[in-house]
């Protein structure tokens, strides 16, 4: 008797994000109008299949998990676990470097991206072929360009920008973890200076780094802020107080959706110059101090 595969009902080994979430979403019959519907877009617009709610959020998950190396599999989990800070490091030097921005939507050849870099071309095939190698460019002919993902997150000006939470990380954090025995003997944090006090207080002393953590959080906050905002009824409650509320995306988010509801964001002086840069909204109040709201 001959065994039963899934490649015999047609399944496939590989698939892209959005074939990935018709499936997740229980959409495999509607499967050819949706991809025709979406053409080479690698989601749909947010009202644009109204009677399948879950099918953008589902796709956005799916980009959520690539973006945050979450999805390794079999012998490959294990190959990205010894790999991975060379990956982290090609990704945070692309994004430094800003490539992905830099990178027109037709693509550039070798010589062109090295002229944008200021390197010579070998070092630039080396870094472009690497990106490929993640899944972050790829290329046509002599040209380099960015992929659905690169172009979703690591694009400046786009909304779901992710570029300063990998900045973020590699800064504050990436270092750090050289010393994680150090910190599991002493039992003490590595980013933190003991006779200033906790990390937070540590951080505070440094406006560059304060910019530079709050910007990251606020990156990644994006997704979940607004997945907050419409998994639970805020309508029945007057006022959200977001302690420890960093740029205020999360209150944000909230208030946008819930603009009855007055939202204050308390957080350190230095991390509340940022937060009033992105609140433009009169409901959200941003403060260290309980009485200015």
């Amino acid at each position: 008797m001959p065994k039963s595969s899934s490649l015999a009902d047609g399944a496939k080994t590989y698939y892209r994000p959005i074939e990935a979430a018709i499936r997740w979403s229980g959409l495999l019959r509607f499967e050819r109008r949706i991809l025709a519907t979406l053409g080479q877009r690698p989601l749909p617009e947010a009202t644009e299949f109204p009677r399948w709610p879950m099918l953008r959020l589902n796709t956005e998950r799916i980009f959520d998990a690539l973006a945050h190396g979450e999805m390794p599999y079999g012998k490959e989990g294990l190959v990205r676990d010894t790999q991975g800070f060379q990956q982290f490091r090609v990704l945070a030097t692309a994004v430094d470097l800003r490539l992905f921005s830099l990178l027109p939507a037709r693509g550039a050849a070798v010589p062109d991206v090295a002229s944008m870099l200021g390197f010579e071309e070998r070092p630039t095939r080396i870094l472009l072929t690497a990106l490929i190698s993640m899944g972050l460019l790829e290329k046509r002919g002599p040209r380099y360009r960015t992929t659905p993902l690169s172009r979703m997150y690591l694009v400046e000006g786009r909304p779901a920008y992710y570029g300063d939470f990998v900045q973020m990380m590699d800064r504050r954090l990436y270092d750090a973890y050289r010393h994680l025995d150090r910190s599991l003997r002493t039992n003490r944090p590595v980013t933190a200076d003991p006779a200033i006090g906790d990390l937070f207080r540590t951080m505070a002393q440094d406006p560059a780094m304060v910019r530079l953590f709050t910007s990251g959080m606020h990156a990644t906050g994006t997704y979940w802020a607004d997945a907050l905002a419409k998994s639970y009824d805020f309508s029945r409650h007057r006022v959200l107080l977001d302690v420890g509320g960093g740029s205020g995306i999360y209150a944000i988010s909230i208030a946008r959706r819930y603009p009855r509801l007055r939202a204050v964001v308390f957080d350190l002086p230095g991390v509340l110059e940022i937060a009033r840069r992105n609140v433009n909204a009169t409901w959200v109040c941003v403060t260290s101090l309980f009485n200015d709201c």
